[in-house]
């Protein structure tokens, strides 16, 4: 009711989007309905990439655990098999634009729409935005010229900057040398920051979004969702490692990796000392102090990458195809998001639920399974 209510108001004494319609839609909008001499407006589709698809399964269990399905709207949330495709990815112009909040959404104002493609919430439908319900939104600030806008739904984590934002350059290659503003989440000296230099861009063109960001675009790029939901695949992947230029590794390295999270805030495996010690040559690493440099050639050197489930396992994108990936999960639902990535980087992916606070009594079961694997 409150939110309906502020629609209202945003309605009648806002300047703020209203709605949503898809891009093509408000293209439309900007027509040729008045003649061909009006002022001129580069809107439109400037690039096309299409679908691609990966096929995905359930990993085996270290232990013999059934993965049991995470609830959803009375269902399972994710499948457990099937041949997943991509959406076409695109990367579309409009002038005269502005972009808002954190999540980078992309509004005509002068029909007060929001665009479809750039409005994305995890729990609650597209039309629920709260920025379709905030008449009180600050004043834009105005950006000349060309900007691209990297930013998207929690793009401040590691995992949905690195899959989500960065392909993102990929699409926009040929013209990044013409881009006078680059959107992005995060902040200076973070840690996409780092990695936005590895990919070419100037730090000083670079524009942190941060909740209350409201900006008046002479022409802004962007792009729709490069992949579903947890649905990577191989084009993705292609995508991310042409723009860092990373090492290229053809097939498994020697070197066993161990992702900790002892540099984190949560999923903390408390044991992992005791597991370590029962496993001969890991290597205990904390991805945070890398540069992204080191990240991707340790990646390309390891022959097993093995640690609990957080968003260090990110990086096994690179990784040689035929590396052998062991994922400790805290429960035993079925969280697919590396399992696919792995499938979609040509990795071998295998699980185990345990309990990450106190040594499970399946430790040795556990280390001699990893054991195994890495032989």
């Amino acid at each position: 009711m409150i939110f309906l209510l502020k629609q209202v108001v945003q309605w009648l004494a806002g300047s703020g989007p209203v709605g949503l319609r898809p891009f093509d839609q408000i293209c439309a909008g900007r027509g040729e309905a008045g003649g061909v001499h009006r002022p001129e407006s580069f809107c439109g589709e400037i690039l096309q990439v299409p679908a691609d698809t990966c096929g995905y399964k359930v990993s085996p269990s270290l232990l013999g655990q059934n993965p049991q399905p995470e609830p959803l709207e009375g269902r399972s949330r994710y499948r457990r098999d099937g041949l997943a495709l991509s959406p076409y990815r695109r990367l579309l112009s409009l002038t005269d634009a502005r972009v808002a909040g954190a999540d980078a959404v992309v509004c005509c104002p002068q029909q007060r729409l929001a665009v479809a493609e750039t409005v994305r919430q995890w729990n609650l439908p597209a039309t629920r935005h709260p920025l379709l319900a905030s008449p009180r939104f600050p004043s834009p600030q105005i950006l000349p010229g060309l900007t691209l806008s990297l930013g998207t739904l929690d793009g401040g984590g590691f995992y949905h900057f690195l899959l989500e934002s960065l392909p993102r350059l990929r699409l926009a290659q040929p013209w990044l040398g013409r881009v006078d503003h680059f959107l992005a989440n995060g902040a200076a000296g973070g840690f996409q920051e780092l990695w936005l230099a590895r990919a070419g861009v100037p730090v000083g063109k670079i524009i942190w979004l941060n909740g209350h960001s409201h900006y008046a675009c002479e022409q802004i790029l962007f792009t729709n969702a490069l992949c579903h939901d947890s649905q990577p695949t191989p084009w993705l992947i292609g995508a991310i490692r042409e723009v860092l230029d990373t090492p290229l590794a053809v097939r498994p390295g020697n070197r066993k990796i161990w992702i900790s999270r002892t540099d984190a805030g949560s999923r903390h495996l408390a044991w992992e000392c005791d597991l370590l010690a029962r496993l001969d040559g890991f290597e205990r690493v904390e991805l945070a102090r890398l540069s992204p440099l080191e990240q991707m050639q340790l990646m390309a050197e390891a022959g097993m990458v093995a640690g609990p489930h957080g968003a260090g396992l990110s990086n096994l994108i690179f990784c040689a195809p035929g590396t052998q990936v062991v994922e400790l999960l805290p429960d035993n639902r079925h969280r697919p998001l590396f399992a696919r990535l792995a499938a979609a980087a040509g990795c071998a992916h295998a699980w185990a639920a345990v309990d990450f606070a106190q040594t499970p009594a399946s430790c040795d079961e556990l280390a001699s399974r990893i054991r195994s694997i890495a032989a």
